[in-house]
């Protein structure tokens, strides 16, 4: 297979990967604005920034932190993966 082909799976893995990572904050942030945006609607004198970006800070920290056991395995398996493609791509005996 050439090496541009190789190449390019490598950064179409490493998109998808970091899409599936990000895909859990990602999600909560949407729903928190999206129910911040809702109480701003029907309770006006809300103030949206004093309630509504800390809520969201912490809701991603939150999902951040309950995802933190499964960034390990998959950041091993990426991991691997570089360096396969890695070794791949370099021609073996150095320069």
């Amino acid at each position: 297979m050439s090496s541009w082909v190789e190449l390019t799976s490598l950064g179409a893995t490493l998109f998808s990967a970091a899409v599936a990572l990000a895909l859990p904050v990602m999600a909560v942030s949407l729903a928190v604005n999206f129910t911040v945006g809702l109480a701003t609607v029907f309770a006006p004198s809300l103030n949206l920034l004093s309630i509504g970006f800390p809520l969201l800070i912490l809701a991603g920290l939150w999902v951040l932190l309950a995802s933190l056991p499964a960034i390990g395995p998959a950041a091993q398996y990426l991991t691997s993966v570089g360096m396969d493609a890695l070794a791949g791509l370099v021609p073996h005996g150095g320069l």
